[in-house]
């Protein structure tokens, strides 16, 4: 491949995209609706401050944790309906709701993907997500995950690798297997804590090569960051 000076590209002059999943490949539902409809769905709780110290509980006991691979999904579905007061709902349909987060392919940044892919770029793709939410994704929306992740090169998910962005662990992890030096690596994320999260663990990646992006409000911001890196035509 062709680097934008002419010349040919040398290994270590190689570029890597690597990119983050809900938000930003796939939209996700309206996740502070989702929230508040289990605020009405428990039996404990009757104010939104009580609820929101609960919620602050059971993301770090339980969620995180979860992400991780930490727990087994019985013990997070035991904590997570404990702590935010949901013992009423069975465990199916605790399940069903858990999973039914994600909506619409972003395909803009999936076009964009491509045309990085035909440049040689590699890609990367990098998810905080647990095995049930993954299954769940790959087993009843199968044509559409297949649509969202076969441009990359590499897949990585919080639950296979034992660590969660913003942890360092897991940044310095994707590092090590794509073997690209950071300089010629570029980030895009729809949370700005897993944006700190990789300058904190990889000081050589330019602040400017990421981008904190949302497929719901930030649309016009990806291709014009693609272009000035040379990413896409």
């Amino acid at each position: 491949s062709l680097t934008a000076r002419g010349g040919v590209m040398r290994d270590d002059e190689k570029r890597v995209v690597i990119c983050d999943m809900g938000g930003v490949v796939w939209k996700l539902i309206n996740m502070e609706k989702w929230w508040d409809e289990l605020h009405y769905a428990n039996n404990l709780w009757t104010t939104t401050q009580e609820f929101q110290m609960a919620k602050k509980v059971t993301l770090k006991s339980a969620w995180e944790p979860f992400e991780r691979g930490d727990i087994r999904a019985i013990e997070f579905q035991i904590l997570f309906q404990r702590n935010l007061g949901l013992t009423s709902l069975s465990i199916p349909d605790f399940w069903e709701k858990y999973v039914h987060i994600i909506g619409e392919i972003n395909l803009l940044l999936i076009d964009c993907l491509w045309q990085m892919r035909e440049r040689g770029i590699a890609l990367a793709l990098l998810s905080n997500l647990d095995v049930e939410r993954h299954n769940h994704i790959r087993q009843k929306h199968a044509h559409e995950y297949g649509i969202a992740t076969v441009a990359f090169h590499d897949l990585f998910f919080s639950y296979q690798i034992g660590s969660r962005k913003p942890e360092p662990k897991i940044y310095r992890h994707v590092f090590r297997e794509v073997s690209m030096l950071p300089q010629y690596a570029y980030y895009i994320d729809d949370w700005l804590p897993n944006i700190e999260g990789m300058i904190a663990a990889i000081p050589d990646m330019p602040s400017e090569n990421m981008l904190l992006y949302n497929a719901d409000r930030h649309d016009e911001e990806a291709v014009p960051f693609f272009r000035r890196h040379n990413l896409i035509a």
